[in-house]
Order: structure tokens, then sequence, then C-alpha cells
């Protein structure tokens, strides 16, 4: 059987180890925010649907972004998202999240701004007037 059978996709999916495959976010609620109508899937269905989540991951690792994900439309399958439109998607949004913008030159970044002020306090009362 070739590379290219049913699971074709994975070969761009960079080997992980046991501790960098453990997922610190709630797959099952990022899988319903996905999914279309995931409660009529079987539990095989939606075991099958949770490891390409993992490899969705994989690919893409920040799983904060995982978490606060929110395409336009909902899928059948995450299977979806190794084509060649779902994959642009995914890419789009994930640059997006991780998009910082370059400060601008004028603005400083360290220091203060202005000038110091001495500012002299006069006794409000004869405690204070009597302290001084």
């Amino acid at each position: 059987m070739s590379d290219q059978g049913e699971f074709g996709f994975l070969a761009g999916v960079p080997k992980q180890s046991a501790e960098e495959r453990k997922l610190t976010f709630n797959s099952g609620r990022v899988l319903f925010s996905l999914l279309l109508h995931p409660e009529e899937k079987s539990p095989k269905e939606m075991k099958k649907e949770s490891g390409m989540l993992v490899n969705l991951v994989k690919r893409y690792p920040n799983q904060k972004f995982w978490s606060k994900i929110e395409f336009d439309f909902r899928v059948r399958s995450l299977a979806y998202f190794f084509t060649k439109e779902g994959d642009a998607e995914v890419r789009r949004l994930y640059s997006e999240y991780h998009y910082k913008p370059s400060p601008s030159p004028g603005a400083k970044e360290i220091g203060k701004s202005g000038v110091d002020l001495d500012i002299i306090r006069k006794p409000k009362n004869i405690r204070e007037w009597l302290q001084e």
C-alpha cells in the first residue's frame, strides 16, 4: 500500500514525543465548535475526529489558538482542514492570530516623557504644620 492512500495527508505532520502530544485544552469543546452536528456522530467517528484534531495541533502547535478559533462555517469532518482550501483557511487564521503590529518609529518604548515638577505641599491643618 502506498503512502498516498487514505492517510496520505499525514506525510507533512512532524513526529512528536508523548509529552508534546498532550493537549492542554478541552478537545471535546473544540470539536463541538468546529463540527456540524457532532451529536449525531458515533463514538468511533468522534475518535477519528479527535485524532485528526491532534494532527492539526501538530501542524499548528499553538493550543490557545485552537481553543479560541472560530470559523464562519462548520464542517462535517476535520478532514476538510487537510485539503488545500481548508489548510489555506487555517493558515490564514493562524497568521492573523499571531499578527503583531510593528511599533511606530516615533513611539518611545523606554523612559519618561515630560518634565518633572517639584510640588511644595502646604500644611492643611495645625498637626501637619507642627510636624514640619
